[in-house]
């Protein structure tokens, strides 16, 4: 059989090349949970996926190796190799068979031979490292968004809970009840984001919920006329706004759209028909007004632009 490794000439860090040696070694391991039956022996294991996989190598950075493109391994290229190494980002492995994989570089250490002067070997560790929207798609990864939101939300809450009594019960009054805490939806959508596939249309009537409450909110401390109350109201604009983008970030409209403010009270179906969408269409993309009858002058909705 002939020996394949004898023409390998090295691999490449962030475009920097050096030599291996045969200490090349790729490996992962599958991370498994093991589930026990109550007095039975063996157990069932149920494979959790393959952890991400390493490669290890040993390079000999000296000045003595000048075959091929070896040449001032350990003046020149020991130094821009070692900074390489020690920039915590990703960069693109070029390895001998696997051929280009992005990795961050994990450990390092040189050995110096005091036998051999022209200068170490190095052990140098490296792990794959894909982006998120490599392993989850890009609308998971875009939750990324939602502790942002989520904390927004939290914001006005807790600046909604210093407000006297008395004015909160003339807010309540105004939004036709008590405005909610705007944290509950979102405590329930990150519930839902490690199975966004799955629940997408949930997650979208979520969001859509959530947008409309905290709208409704901010409009009704306004019509409060309370200057002190500014901030709050703010605060709840920023929590519909994160909401918004959240959804559009994750479900992703078919049509490029527009929000725009309802102008007379009007029925689903005839609002659908003024801004020629389909119904279904429609209720896609307000998913906070289904159960409405009539949909309310001044009602912030999504048309298609």
């Amino acid at each position: 059989m002939p020996d394949l490794l004898k023409d390998l000439i090295g691999a490449s860090w962030r475009e920097i090349a050096f030599p291996i040696t045969d200490k090349r070694d790729y490996g992962f391991q599958q991370d498994d949970a093991k589930h026990r039956f109550i007095f039975r022996d063996q157990q069932l294991i149920e494979s959790l996926g393959r952890e991400n996989p390493t490669y290890r190598y040993v390079v000999p950075f000296r000045e003595g190796i000048v075959k091929g493109p070896w040449r001032n391994l350990f003046t020149v290229t020991y130094a821009q190799f070692k900074d390489a190494c020690l920039d915590r980002t990703k960069g693109i492995l070029e390895d001998p068979i696997d051929g280009a994989v992005q990795c961050k570089c994990v450990s390092f250490s040189e050995t110096l031979d005091v036998n051999k002067k022209d200068g170490v070997d190095v052990s140098v560790e490296f792990i794959a490292a894909p982006d998120q929207e490599d392993i989850a798609g890009p609308a998971a990864s875009n939750l990324a968004l939602l502790p942002t939101a989520t904390a927004q939300a939290g914001f006005f809450d807790a600046a909604f809970a210093q407000i006297d009594q008395a004015t909160k019960d003339r807010i309540a009054a105004l939004n036709d009840g008590p405005p909610p805490i705007l944290l509950d939806p979102f405590a329930e959508i990150s519930s839902i984001g490690d199975q966004l596939d799955a629940n997408k249309n949930k997650f979208d009537a979520k969001l859509s919920d959530a947008a409309f409450r905290a709208q409704k909110t901010a409009d009704s401390i306004d019509r409060v006329k309370n200057p002190n109350l500014a901030t709050t109201a703010r605060r709840a604009r920023e929590v519909q706004a994160a909401a918004t983008n959240l959804q559009n970030a994750v479900t992703g409209p078919v049509h490029p759209f527009q929000t725009v403010v309802t102008v007379t009270d009007m029925g689903l179906a005839a609002l659908a028909g003024l801004y020629k969408m389909p119904l279904r269409d429609f209720m896609n993309l307000n998913g906070n007004l289904r159960g409405l009858l009539v949909v309310p002058r001044g009602t912030q909705v999504r048309r298609w632009r």
